[in-house]
């Protein structure tokens, strides 16, 4: 695969991680600042992530899954379900996944 099929699949894999981050982040009706002092982190961080700027690093990826006590495997699960919807449509698909997960 070329380096830039490879970049491009990254980028995508951002804004699925990206959407979702921000979706939980909504669910869980916290405003940026909170989010942040929670994951220890800055918010400039925390808004590059949302907005797909910035890669989330395996830390951080770690630190979601734990604040939101998600999986990390579900956390990338959901960003590739949800890459492509509406935010709607992702918020609907998250619900339903954390849902299941607590049945």
């Amino acid at each position: 695969m070329k380096a830039s099929n490879r970049n491009s699949k990254a980028m995508e894999n951002v804004r699925g991680l990206s959407k979702v981050f921000t979706i939980l982040r909504k669910l869980s009706d916290m405003n940026v600042k909170e989010l942040s002092r929670g994951m220890i982190t800055s918010t400039a961080t925390i808004y590059s992530i949302e907005a797909g700027r910035r890669l989330p690093t395996v830390t951080l990826i770690s630190r979601y899954s734990t604040y939101f006590h998600i999986p990390v495997a579900q956390l990338f699960w959901l960003a590739e379900e949800t890459r492509s919807m509406s935010e709607i449509d992702a918020k609907k698909e998250i619900l339903e996944a954390l849902a299941t997960r607590e049945e």
